[in-house]
């Protein structure tokens, strides 16, 4: 009876030990190579490939920076995963190539080993083929592996053409209507506003103002849930250059020569409530999960199913008749950006046909710098047309696994900002107390051809500090001059980014019991006037709400507010409505944050992504202590903390937590950041 040996060296079991350990270290290498290959041919670089670079890494997520970061079991669990179970796809197709080496020498041992130990070896056969159909699975998921990364796939792509983070701008139309709007009342505004048959604001807090315009509404929807193969042609995505570096581009975008197609016929276009969730208008489902992913294996992370539903908005506007001249361009020393409150969980942006950029992060603001597009020979009809495409399942799915309703689409405002050339681009305050003094250090961020303003005659930032009086709201912005309590100036230098300090004396502190603010108003002039009058001499006006406090945390580890203990009772609050989903209404936001106060409770945590900016005010306005959160969870991941110690999501991560920082740095209501949920961030 011949005797079952898949390899040479009869029945030695070290022979067929020795003998399997090389087939696995030949099929390694092959795997390895072809994984190399394939991935230089497709990706134009080589992936880090091999067992003794997955132990460097291991090393290197144990100590980073020359200090020891686990400290912890789980800590330590996340680091062996990352280092043996990579979700970089090159890693694990050679982590996959490798087992299936493995395997495969399992295979060869055992067709020798149960000779010297057992005479009934009918098992033998079976195990063997175990074995081998194991080893062919792992290289059939290895296969799977070597296939690129779609854009929204890649945690490595945060955006493209994105404008930089910054706080919120408001691009006021003069220095009066800056003070004005920022003395008023938001809770008074709000209440106004949602009055029955209130058509706007009656409060200027909620004015946009004439330099920005609101597309909000009614848009054109086609829904796919097939993923972008059900979507029309012209409108699939990746049609441009993916960003994977730090930092973000100006977006000042060149538009193409080629002709715009007509707009797509058909009966799939539907209509839609922007802002909305499409679930809650008609289109797929609701989906609710705590603790595991929405979306999981296979595939397996960074990788979404391939049908990931998609949903693609698209409407029609006009620019406003003050933003154009007769010819519909761009009056001279102006800029057109487009704003995306926000949209979950990926989008991509087309103007006029022509591709504009991409972004993540379900609750953070995108803008795009649509100018070139808007001036374009084939744009001088007037009207034009805007499409975003959001897709449901990313890579950013996995760091959002918050325990919520799943929701997808615009649920936030859509907005066109027309800018200043020469504009503040971001500006921080930072208020401080020492010595019975109330201290604003207010660092700005200016962009533009200031060379052109240095041959004028230079240009100068004016910063301007007045208290908010809730007695006579109408009076306040009569006359800033008169209002101010501090005043501070400084020439803007080549280096664009000047700092002004105000001195305020005898300071009404901010606290959750007497949320006293002061308004901050900024100017960008070419005249070093303190009371800059002239509307040719001030390119442009911002503003903002500031308390003045302090937080600090004594020795003993005790929270402390202005020098005083504070003790935090609240909440955590989702950003969620009953039948809006999470499109929140103004009015639904106040009413939270009034239903608090009046239960007593001064603090409340964003669980578990930054909220609505209007949020933020309303918190500064009433008094509530914030807990800002970044847009980070992992509950569904094993062990939970992986993600935030695997090299391929550190980008993505770093950039949530950064771009929430940007945004939210000029609120006194926020003490305390958190840099996400359950996610070992």
């Amino acid at each position: 009876m011949s005797e079952l040996c898949l390899i040479p060296g009869g029945t030695d079991p070290w022979t067929a030990f020795a003998a399997g350990v090389l087939a696995s270290a030949l099929l390694s290498c092959t795997a390895a190579l072809v994984c190399a290959v394939v991935h230089w041919r497709w990706q134009e670089k080589a992936p880090r490939l091999g067992i003794a670079k997955a132990l460097r890494c291991f090393a290197r997520s144990l100590v980073h920076e020359g200090v020891a970061t686990v400290r912890t079991y789980e800590e330590a669990v996340c680091a062996f995963v990352v280092a043996l179970y990579p979700l970089t796809p090159a890693r694990r197709a050679v982590v996959l190539a490798l087992s299936s080496g493995a395997l495969t020498g399992g295979a060869a041992v055992l067709g020798a080993w149960p000779q010297q130990c057992f005479s009934y070896r009918s098992w033998e056969p079976y195990a063997m083929l175990a074995l081998c159909l194991v080893a062919v699975h792992q290289l059939y998921n290895m296969c799977k592996h070597l296939q690129p990364l779609r854009w929204w796939q890649d945690p490595q792509v945060t955006g493209a053409h994105r404008l930089s983070s910054h706080s919120p701008l408001r691009f006021f139309a003069s220095l009066d209507r800056a003070a004005a709007a920022l003395s008023s009342s938001v809770a008074a505004a709000i209440d106004e506003a949602g009055a029955p048959g209130a058509t706007k604001a009656a409060s200027t807090y909620l004015d946009l103002g004439p330099w920005k315009t609101s597309l909000s509404g009614t848009w054109h929807f086609w829904y796919s849930d097939d993923g972008d193969v059900g979507l029309p042609i012209r409108y699939r995505p990746g049609g441009m250059q993916d960003e994977k570096e730090p930092g973000e581009s100006s977006g000042l975008l060149q538009s193409s020569k080629t002709a715009a197609p007509s707009s797509p016929a058909g009966d799939r276009w539907s209509s839609i409530q922007v802002p909305g969730n499409w679930q809650l208008q008609g289109f797929g489902r609701p989906q609710y999960t705590n603790v595991r992913f929405p979306i999981w294996g296979p595939p397996c992370p960074p990788r979404t199913p391939a049908k990931s539903p998609m949903g693609l908005y698209r409407r029609t506007f006009t620019l406003p008749s003050h933003w154009v001249d007769r010819h519909q361009s761009l009056v001279p020393g102006r800029r057109v950006v487009l704003h995306i409150g926000a949209a979950c969980s990926a989008l991509e942006v087309w103007v006029n046909h022509q591709p504009v950029g991409k972004s993540k992060d379900s609750n953070l603001p995108s803008e795009f710098d649509i100018t070139n597009l808007i001036n374009a020979q084939d744009a001088r009809s007037g009207t034009h047309e805007v499409a975003i495409l959001v897709v449901q399942w990313s890579d950013a799915t996995y760091l959002e696994d918050q325990d919520q309703w799943w929701l997808h689409g615009l649920h936030r405002d859509v907005e066109l900002h027309c800018v200043p050339e020469t504009r503040i681009t971001d500006y921080r305050v930072c208020p401080s107390i020492s010595r019975g003094l109330g201290s604003m250090s207010a660092r700005i961020t200016v962009v533009g051809d200031v060379d052109a303003g240095t041959s004028q005659g230079g240009l100068f930032l004016h910063v301007w500090a007045f208290p908010i009086s809730r007695s006579s709201p109408e009076a306040v912005g009569s006359d800033l001059a008169s209002m101010a309590v501090a005043h501070g100036s400084a020439k803007i230098s080549s280096d664009a980014s000047p700092a002004v300090t105000l001195e305020i004396p005898e300071p009404r502190l901010w606290s959750a019991e007497d949320p006293f603010l002061y308004g901050v108003c900024l100017a960008l002039s070419t005249s070093a006037s303190s009371t800059p009058r002239d509307a040719t001499s001030v390119l442009h006006v911002e503003g903002c709400r500031v308390g003045l406090r302090e937080v600090t945390i004594s020795s003993q580890g005790i929270l402390l507010l202005n020098g005083s203990r504070i003790e935090l009772l609240g909440a955590n609050r989702h950003e969620h409505d009953g039948r809006e989903g999470k499109a929140l209404g103004h009015q639904s936001m106040l009413l939270d944050a009034q239903r608090m106060k009046q239960e007593n409770m001064n603090a409340v945590r964003c669980s578990h992504y930054p909220n609505h900016p209007l949020w933020y005010d309303i918190c500064d306005e009433l008094g509530l202590y914030v807990v800002d959160e970044a847009n980070l969870e992992t509950h569904g991941a094993w062990p939970m903390g992986r993600f935030s110690m695997d090299p391929i999501f550190s980008h993505a991560i770093l950039r949530r937590i950064q771009r929430m920082a940007q945004r939210d740095k000029n609120h006194s209501c926020i003490i305390l950041w958190s840099l996400g949920n359950e996610s070992g961030a």
